[in-house]
């Protein structure tokens, strides 16, 4: 089994991070404001998106362009972005630490539009088609995936390339998105998603804005959903490795030299044998993982889903083993299966699992299913009261 390969395009934060105490628990807040303005007339730009990248957190700017939110104190820096239609997206990297306010101004360039990269869905029956793939390529064959839905998905362009089986999509507008299993309004600024049988990757700043609920149940079912997304995930996998509690937490690890080889484990390994986890901020806390050849995780808190066990059957990517020729039936593993390769010498993570740096790893497995439906936003945490 050689399986798909996930990449992520991840903003470049290798200072932002802290602790959960740090950064959200003692509620500390340091005060973001500026203006957006247009970089050619020079006037206010209200309504303008500007928030903190990969968070919930930010605000739209008022009809003199301005805009103020708050954030929690105990990082270093964070990455701050102004969005509006018809305009190019902007970041900018700010050092937050030590400070209780930080003016930060946006000089948004009008973007030009090509015609050829609107295309309307209902004159074009190859788009639509595109479209559909693009969707599994996206939200994949989760059970998330079928309560996700994109809005206005006119404003896609997608096509072909290198072969057939390979699709590219980006928009002048931010690629936005439903996510009813979790309770988030999600959107892609700046997006550009590929992928195809040989791997899937994005770019882009996102952007989460929860639902509200309609009922007590319906929190209480979008908070187990949001556990269960991250129990398991690569999140939970690097948070674990950064408390040094992989056994404790339902990880074992091996090294391999392909994706696809399976490590029945008796007894759990000793991951420092696979795997160094060295401290690389002590300000800010951020580690470096590194590890020789191809990583492979084994998450004994779940059995696979049922779900993956088709999508690889369909892909080709797993033969059927004895048993489930025999009873001529799909049979889940008890433990979910994923690999991690590095792209460079290390990876950079911090408390709460997040990974920083372009194209840092690639993901195989169960990693590579779990796609789009199941991102969370950079500032949750199981542990965090919501």
């Amino acid at each position: 089994m050689g399986g798909s390969t996930t990449y992520l395009i991840l903003p470049i934060l290798l200072s932002t991070l802290a602790l959960p105490s740090q950064a959200f628990g003692q509620r500390q807040f340091v005060t973001i404001a500026g203006q957006v303005h247009s970089a050619t007339s020079g006037a206010a730009l209200p309504g303008a998106n500007v928030f903190v990248s990969g968070t919930t957190i930010g605000t739209a700017a008022d009809f003199e362009g301005r805009f103020e939110f708050r954030y929690p104190k105990g990082q270093q820096s964070i990455e701050v972005v102004a969005s509006m239609v018809g305009f190019d997206g902007k970041s900018q990297l700010i050092e937050i630490a030590g400070s209780n306010t930080i003016v930060v101004n946006f000089e948004l360039e009008e973007t030009t539009y090509q015609l050829e990269e609107i295309t309307v869905a209902s004159s074009n029956e190859d788009w639509r088609v595109l479209l559909r793939q693009f969707q599994n390529l996206a939200f994949s064959t989760t059970p998330a995936s079928n309560q996700c839905m994109i809005v206005q998905p006119e404003y896609l362009s997608i096509s072909r390339i290198n072969h057939a089986d390979r699709i590219r999509a980006t928009s002048n507008q931010p690629f936005e998105f439903l996510n009813e299993a979790l309770g988030y309004r999600v959107r892609l600024h700046s997006p550009r998603i590929e992928g195809g049988a040989d791997g899937f990757q994005w770019e882009g700043n996102l952007q989460f804005e929860e639902f509200e609920p309609e009922s007590a149940s319906q929190l209480e079912e979008w908070r187990s959903n949001r556990r269960t997304a991250f129990l398991g995930s690569p999140r939970h996998f690097f948070a674990s490795l950064s408390r040094e509690s992989l056994t404790e937490e339902g990880f074992y690890v091996a090294t391999t030299h392909r994706p696809g080889i399976v490590f029945e484990h008796r007894v759990a390994p000793n991951a420092e044998e696979y795997v160094s986890v060295e401290l690389a901020d002590p300000t800010v806390p951020t580690w470096a993982v590194r590890f020789e050849g191809v990583l492979a995780v084994s998450y004994q808190g779940e059995r696979e889903s049922m779900s993956y066990r088709r999508y690889q059957d369909e892909s080709g990517q797993r033969q059927r083993s004895p048993a489930e020729a025999s009873q001529r039936r799909l049979i889940p593993r008890e433990s979910q299966q994923s690999w991690l390769e590095l792209n460079d010498e290390f990876l950079i993570v911090d408390s709460l699992g997040n990974e920083y740096g372009h194209f840092a790893a690639k993901r195989y497995g169960y990693w590579e299913w779990e796609r789009l439906c199941e991102a969370l936003p950079l500032d949750y945490s199981p542990t965090t009261k919501e």
